[in-house]
């Protein structure tokens, strides 16, 4: 999360980064319940924050009751935070000033985030977007802007990222952002619409991440001042970056997210000191030095077991392969819901109702799109001035099976809803 202060224990030749920065997106309907999620992973930060906070104004407090010249011979304290909320960018810069560990952003909407950037038209909004970039990395960051009393000084820009997004917005941003990598730096965590809820206890992982939360607060940095891979974990990583760079192969389908996995072998690190001082962090003596294989393969698993598919849940689904995503997804749940051998631009202008306005113009981009998804395979019609035949991939049907099930179920439980709905038998 980005809380404790590591940025000079790291090796540079362990290929590991100095910060542990990170940026999540919860992706979900509202129905997802993306705030409990939330409010949940940052109780903790706000319990620290809050004593901080109190902390502060009494030495303010204090400072402020001194006479001119002893103010003048005293500096005025500084604010320690851990979290910061729908803040502006002048703010959080003010916010780290007196925060040289870093701070988590808390964003329950990342759509206003996202949005505060262009909130000043040309330079301004760039600006804004070139610090939210650089915090990314961390490192010290001078600000010189005008009426703020010359150069401002932030020891460690270093800010991590919580928040959640609906599908729809975030395929707004997505389409409408500079690709300038800033969406590639989030882990996309994508969420199903919850079902009914059960009245039960919390379980004791809750009790478990606050507790550790708070310890990590005060994790101590190992004696030397580096932290090292040792060999089994060097072997981890490098087979890691083997198959992360296969799969930049995707880039010809979806580059951003080739790019966002092309950004994972230096999360990878990030997440390793953050698991290393998860295991370590009651050592009295700062942590140990050496990351070892254990850690390494734990947080590979993590990676490639739960982080890229959702990463791929999110580029591939959420956001889609082109633009038409939702007519791409129609047409292919209409394929898939009655089991079609074959289809054309006549059979998708009889289709579902969501169909039906689609021109030719607007079918013939999806179709190809499903053809170069291994869906379709085009074939010539039956005369010269016929549309083209596409034949549906049988592994399609095999795969999607159950999909289909799903979907036929729903489309007749919704034409079922409609008849009783107009009164009809």
């Amino acid at each position: 999360m980005g809380h404790f202060s590591m940025e000079k224990s790291l090796n540079p030749g362990s290929a590991l980064s100095g910060n542990q920065q990170l940026w999540v997106a919860l992706i979900g309907p509202p129905s997802a319940k993306k705030s409990p999620i939330l409010n949940a992973a940052a109780k903790p930060l706000r319990e620290i924050d809050r004593h901080k906070v109190q902390l502060w104004r009494s030495r303010w407090a204090e400072w402020n009751a001194l006479d001119k010249t002893q103010k003048a011979a005293t500096p005025e304290p500084l604010q320690s935070r851990k979290l910061v909320e729908d803040t502006t960018v002048e703010a959080l810069q003010e916010a780290l000033r007196g925060s040289p560990d870093g701070v988590l952003c808390f964003r329950d909407e990342l759509s206003g985030w996202l949005g505060s950037m262009e909130k000043y038209s040309g330079k301004g909004g760039a600006a804004d977007r070139s610090v939210w970039l650089s915090s990314f990395n961390g490192g010290g960051y001078t600000i010189d802007r005008i009426g703020r009393g010359g150069a401002i000084t932030v020891p460690n820009l270093s800010v991590s990222l919580v928040g959640g997004i609906q599908p729809d917005s975030i395929r707004k941003v997505a389409a409408d952002a500079v690709d300038d990598g800033l969406l590639q730096r989030m882990f996309p965590i994508v969420l199903r619409s919850t079902t009914v809820g059960e009245d039960v206890p919390m379980p004791p992982a809750q009790a478990n991440y606050e507790v550790t939360v708070h310890f990590l607060v005060h994790v101590r940095p190992p004696r030397s001042g580096t932290l090292q891979f040792d060999d089994e974990a060097q072997a981890i990583r490098r087979k890691l970056e083997t198959r992360h760079s296969y799969l930049q192969a995707l880039e010809l389908l979806n580059p951003k997210l080739a790019s966002h996995i092309g950004k994972l072998d230096g999360l990878f690190g990030r997440l390793c000191v953050i698991w290393h001082a998860i295991e370590n962090y009651s050592c009295p003596d700062g942590l140990p030095e050496i990351i070892n294989g254990d850690i390494a393969s734990r947080v590979a698993d993590f990676m490639t077991m739960f982080l890229l598919p959702h990463s791929v849940a999110f580029y591939a689904g959420t956001l889609g392969f082109s633009n038409d995503h939702d007519r791409l997804k129609a047409v292919a749940a209409y394929i898939v819901a009655h089991r079609l051998t074959k289809i054309t631009v006549r059979d998708i202008a009889r289709g579902d109702r969501s169909m039906r306005r689609l021109t030719k113009q607007d079918v013939l981009p999806i179709l190809e799109q499903l053809t170069a998804l291994g869906w379709l395979a085009e074939e010539p019609g039956p005369r010269a001035t016929s549309d083209p035949v596409y034949i549906v991939n049988p592994i399609v049907h095999s795969l999607f099976a159950e999909r289909a099930a799903h979907e036929q179920a729903r489309r007749d439980a919704a034409k079922a809803a409609l008849a009783e709905m107009f009164g009809r038998k």
